[in-house]
């Protein structure tokens, strides 16, 4: 089994030697103890997860803002403890509950 080297500095920090160093461990195929079938515990959960992400009726889609505004609305999230897209959704429904 590869042994595994803590990483001293994040890896968009590393010059392109320690990165090769870092990863070595990825350069050959996982040696076989690793690849096994799932237990019926593990099948079960693997199961519930996979249903449950199926079930995301979100969507993405790309908004262009003004610079200033992106910036607030960024400001406001991190100001609130949301994500930007938590702040868009509440816009919006701002703006659906008044057209009604």
């Amino acid at each position: 089994m590869p042994t595994k080297r803590k990483a001293t500095k994040p890896y968009w920090e590393m010059s392109a030697d320690d990165l090769a160093e870092a990863t070595r461990e990825f350069d050959s195929p996982s040696p076989p103890p690793l690849w096994r079938p799932l237990s019926s515990e593990e099948q079960k959960r693997f199961e519930r997860v996979r249903r449950a992400g199926g079930n995301d009726p979100r969507h993405i889609l790309s908004v262009s803002l003004e610079p200033k505004l992106f910036s607030e609305a960024l400001a406001y999230a991190r100001k609130h403890g949301l994500t930007l897209p938590e702040v868009i959704a509440r816009a919006v429904r701002g703006l659906l509950a008044f057209s009604q």
